[in-house]
């Protein structure tokens, strides 16, 4: 049985990280964590994708796992991928490939922009579901 939400939330006192749930009454104050429940799974991650040795130079996945600082056509590619990744063709690969990029390096880059893009929309929801319990 998964948790419920009040088990996964934080609970203080204080009332300066906003005002309690719904049904839950009293001066308990509910906000979600920002942070990783597993921050050292997180980490190697974020190493294996971006700081391990591969064949996609290391600040071409970091800009990838940003979203900035990217030439044409990787910056295309990286945009549509982090933004609509559904809409990701073939022909965006061949445009790659014939840019002189590798399949290698293209799906390191691909695993990079989509892992910021996940980091990016986590940080975004947990935030508004802190804003909603305030």
């Amino acid at each position: 049985m998964a948790p419920s939400l009040r088990s996964r939330c934080v609970s203080s006192s204080s009332g300066s990280t906003g005002r309690s749930f719904g049904a839950f009454s009293g001066s308990t104050v509910w906000a979600v964590p920002t942070t990783s429940r597993y921050p050292r799974l997180q980490k190697k991650l974020r190493d294996a994708v971006l700081d391990t040795p591969v064949a996609a130079d290391a600040t071409i996945r970091a800009a990838a796992h940003s979203g900035a600082g990217l030439a044409e056509p990787l910056s295309g590619y990286v945009e549509k991928l982090r933004r609509h990744a559904y809409r990701v063709q073939d022909s965006d690969i061949e445009t790659l490939c014939a840019a002189g990029y590798s399949e290698d390096e293209i799906f390191e880059v691909t695993i990079a922009a989509a892992l910021g893009a996940g980091d990016a929309r986590l940080r975004v929801g947990l935030s508004a579901l802190n804003e909603a319990l305030r």
